[in-house]
């Protein structure tokens, strides 16, 4: 018997990463994020694990989660398997990004004590909560930000926990390029230690209206899919 390892052109220390969707974003991960083939799925499934420690991943695209206005419509969802909560943060805007756009503009994540949050910077600080002890660490679990017309809704595991109205952030906030598992502040409490998987952003419709039985299938890039990610064997957008 012969047990034979394959290695490709960068060593396989999987630390240089392709885009193969008809985009072919050009993707810089920062750290060691890596791809597993940890996942949510019982038939197997891909994610990206980030230490919580300077891992993230950034898009080239800057139309992606970009709120100009406060009756938009867009979904943001993934599943995440935190093997740890981040640490408390000294202001509203320093929380754990599953993701978010420049330093202070927009963020959806969750805090230190298990709270769903969404952030957004119009001048003031305007936020949305779930109630503590929504995340949990250590399980896989579907996280679900979405805005119809600008009724805000946060989903977990298909159940609404939250909701509010949207604020849209400042002018500066838009054009910029998002980043998956931090924000833009450098501080320790923005990033997350956590497994995601299939991270989909779909910017201009509200996927999910009321509350749902949370995907059982590898999500795929439907009408407006603007990011999808964390979800292939590499780190790669899937949206058209």
């Amino acid at each position: 018997t012969a047990l034979i390892t394959s290695v490709g052109a960068n060593n396989a220390v999987n630390n240089s990463f392709d885009d193969k969707s008809t985009n072919d974003h050009t993707i810089t991960a920062a750290g060691n994020a890596t791809q597993t083939t940890f996942s949510p799925y019982r038939h197997g499934g891909y994610s990206t694990y980030f230490d919580g420690s300077g891992d993230y991943l950034q898009p080239a695209g800057t139309t992606i989660f970009d709120i100009s206005s406060s009756t938009a419509s867009f979904t943001v969802e993934a599943w995440i398997n935190p093997p740890a909560l981040p640490p408390a943060g000294a202001y509203n805007y320093r929380f754990g990004s599953i993701i978010s756009k420049g330093v202070v503009y927009v963020s959806f994540g969750f805090t230190s004590n298990g709270t769903l949050r969404f952030y957004s910077y119009s001048g003031v600080q305007n936020y949305i909560n779930s109630a503590s002890g929504v995340i949990e660490a250590g399980k896989w679990q579907h996280v679900a930000l979405v805005s119809n017309a600008g009724s805000i809704t946060f989903y977990k595991d298909g159940v609404s926990v939250a909701t509010g109205t949207l604020v849209a952030p400042a002018a500066a906030g838009t054009g910029i390029a998002p980043k998956i598992a931090t924000a833009d502040t450098g501080q320790a409490s923005d990033f997350i230690n956590s497994y995601v998987s299939d991270l989909r952003v779909v910017d201009g419709t509200a996927v999910y209206t009321s509350n749902f039985t949370p995907p059982t299938e590898r999500l795929t890039a439907i009408t407006n899919t603007s990011l999808l990610t964390c979800h292939l064997p590499y780190i790669a957008d899937g949206s058209t």
